[in-house]
């Protein structure tokens, strides 16, 4: 029977902007805040660690005797000053992020990505696993090759893609390009004026409550007779296997929905975009 080691102490920070982690097997956690910079490690069979550094870089890396992933898992959770760069690799370790980043580049083999209550530019890629999203503000690149993505609460650019599985968003407000196999659910959406988004799926496509700030242009595509829509704030320009209608505004956006089976859009007179992360909260 494996022991179970666990280790902690404080990280020195100085001097250091860019932090690089290789995990295996088990989560890597890293929280980005102003609480005092810290190392924890649980450590299960013969994965070991080593720390070093490189100018200005901190480097975390998990050893595996053979690189099998028979020998053990090892669990980190760092934590360390807020605003700086981190490059995660998992070897099937699921990733989880908290706290205000510069940039974040995670990619995982296997293993879920969760993003909460966190700002920063993100570029997530999983092999194997769901992506999930909580209030999170920025620009993030997100794609999961086997897994569906899970998002609410999302401030800023954000470009999300399942293309094997689906993807649902609650409360959005920036601009969106999501893509996804069989079905995207969008809803509390509300589009950064003058800016281009894309909603695009294989399967059924539910957009409610779009709020068009600034004026909004929507062109929708699916099968004949297979466009639903409620749509109070916007003039329909055409209907029928193409939907055209638009919203008067100042600096209108500008949103294509396709799918490949269905469409059903509604719109809202208003944002309600603070009131449900107040509630949430």
């Amino acid at each position: 029977m494996n022991n179970r080691i666990l280790e902690q102490y404080p990280l020195d920070m100085e001097g250091i902007t860019k932090v690089e982690i290789l995990g295996h097997g088990g989560d890597v956690f890293v929280i980005a805040s102003e609480a005092p910079p810290e190392f924890i490690a649980e450590i299960e069979g013969k994965i070991r660690y080593r720390i070093s550094r490189k100018g200005n870089i901190l480097k975390i890396t998990a050893i595996s005797p053979g690189f099998l992933s028979a020998t053990g898992t090892i669990r980190f959770q760092v934590k360390i000053p807020s605003e700086l760069d981190v490059k995660i690799v998992g070897r099937s370790a699921p990733i989880r992020l908290k706290g205000r980043f510069s940039s974040v580049t995670a990619a995982s083999t296997e293993g879920d990505m969760r993003v909460e209550n966190a700002s920063g530019k993100f570029t997530l890629s999983s092999s194997k696993g769901d992506i999930v999203m909580s209030k999170v503000e920025g620009k993030t690149t997100a794609s999961t090759a086997n897994g569906d993505i899970l998002a609410s609460g999302l401030i800023g650019d954000h470009l999300l893609a399942s293309p094997s599985g689906t993807l649902t968003l609650l409360n959005g407000l920036g601009r969106f390009r999501l893509c996804s196999e069989y079905f995207l659910s969008a809803s509390e959406i509300t589009l950064t004026p003058g800016s281009e988004n894309y909603f695009t799926t294989g399967g059924p496509l539910r957009l409610t409550n779009l709020f068009p700030s600034g004026g909004c242009m929507l062109l929708a595509n699916a099968p004949k007779d297979k466009i639903r829509s409620d749509l109070p704030n916007f003039r329909i320009i055409e209907q029928g296997k193409h939907l055209k209608a638009r919203a008067i505004g100042s600096n209108p956006s500008v949103l294509h929905a396709h799918s490949k089976e269905e469409i059903l859009i509604t719109s809202a007179s208003h944002s309600t975009f603070g009131e449900i992360l107040s509630a949430s909260a």
